[in-house]
């Protein structure tokens, strides 16, 4: 009986609104039944046999959800390099060191980016002794977490969560955020114990305390960067969870193998990891259309290099004329050859490409 009533449900399954739920939320509310008859009666929903018609009905209903386009998971875009520039660029107030708003806001933003924090796990929950400073082998500072927490995805396991990022400081730079977060605290209302205050609507910069003596409520922590985004005038707006994308982008960009990635993120397997690295950047996308455009060799592409010197010549590569080519068919000196008017081009298009593992053909003439 159960078995086919939950067949119904999942066959029929709408949101208050009469839509239909994306495939993943039909998941998530399957997951929640099977806890709640296996916490009950002792069912098990999914794995058992005797639930076998509702599972056939389970599986059908996803199918059909992802053919009608329901079925991806909407992920949470990084930031832009334009927009990650504009928030240090002095351009806008929004990481204004001296203002208790402009404080909170760089502050809360980097503990958020250095640390790869979820969007607005615990938040609320932080206190001053959250964090600390600390100083390594070399002798420069960072910010670490000192504090365990429970993440929103293991919370049955014994051992909190603890992210092994550091935040080091950037000695002589006015951006520092070690120097931010030292003042941040400095500032904060020592009658209340929360990291996350509310800044005081008037102040005096000489003060010792910039903040109320009341907490940032949950509903305002999870739209922090949101917030930043309206009062940064960035290019969309963008959810906390972004800057945990912009974070695992970064580092997946910059060779750091998954294993190292998950430490900091608190990932507990690599498919996490990859589910951040099939994202396209908007800088990849534009340098991928670059190179579809020098694919095409055609007077109507965009000339990155040089045009031909009449429009009667044929196209012909910009980076190597035979006259270039060494008479000794040297590897170093060829290649030294080839690459050179390459990489002393002021086109941005090769900057960020590697060749590794190639094979690379050379004709000489004699």
């Amino acid at each position: 009986m159960l078995d086919k009533s939950l067949a119904k449900f999942f066959a029929n399954a709408k949101k208050k609104d009469g839509t239909k739920f994306k495939a993943s939320a039909l998941l998530t509310l399957r997951q929640g039944l099977r806890r709640h008859y296996l916490d009950s009666l002792g069912y098990d929903i999914v794995n058992e046999k005797s639930f076998s018609y509702s599972t056939k009905v389970f599986k059908a209903a996803v199918k059909d959800l992802r053919r009608q386009g329901l079925g991806s998971v909407k992920h949470h875009v990084p930031i832009t390099r334009a927009d990650m520039t504009k928030l240090y660029s002095g351009d806008t107030v929004v990481f204004y060191m001296d203002t208790p708003n402009g404080l909170l806001n760089k502050v809360w933003f980097e503990v958020m980016y250095f640390l790869c924090r979820r969007g607005q796990e615990n938040l609320r929950a932080m206190t001053i002794e959250t964090f600390e400073l600390s100083t390594d082998s070399t002798g420069k500072r960072y910010i670490f977490q000192k504090t365990d927490e429970l993440d929103k995805n293991h919370r049955d396991t014994t051992a909190g969560t603890v992210t092994q990022g550091r935040m080091y400081e950037l000695p002589g730079n006015p951006a520092c955020p070690v120097e931010s977060f030292l003042k941040y605290k400095s500032k904060l209302n020592k009658d209340i114990n929360a990291l996350w205050q509310r800044p005081l609507d008037s102040f005096v910069p000489e003060e010792e305390t910039w903040f109320c003596k009341a907490p940032l409520g949950k509903k305002t922590l999870a739209n922090m960067m949101a917030t930043i985004s309206r009062q940064g005038e960035l290019s969309q707006r963008y959810t906390n969870h972004s800057i945990r994308s912009t974070a695992i982008t970064a580092l997946d960009e910059a060779g750091y193998e998954a294993r190292h990635i998950m430490a900091i993120s608190g990932h507990r397997n690599e498919a996490s990891i990859r589910s951040y690295s099939a994202h396209v950047s908007e800088e990849q996308t534009r340098r991928i259309s670059e190179s579809l455009t020098l694919a095409t060799a055609d007077d109507r592409a965009v000339d990155v290099y040089q045009r031909p010197a009449t429009s009667a010549s044929p196209a012909r590569s910009p980076i190597l004329n035979d006259s270039d080519l060494p008479s000794t068919p040297n590897l170093n000196q060829i290649m030294n050859t080839v690459l050179s008017p390459v990489m002393s081009t002021s086109t941005d298009v090769f900057k960020y490409n590697r060749f590794d593992g190639c094979t690379i053909n050379i004709n000489v003439q004699k």
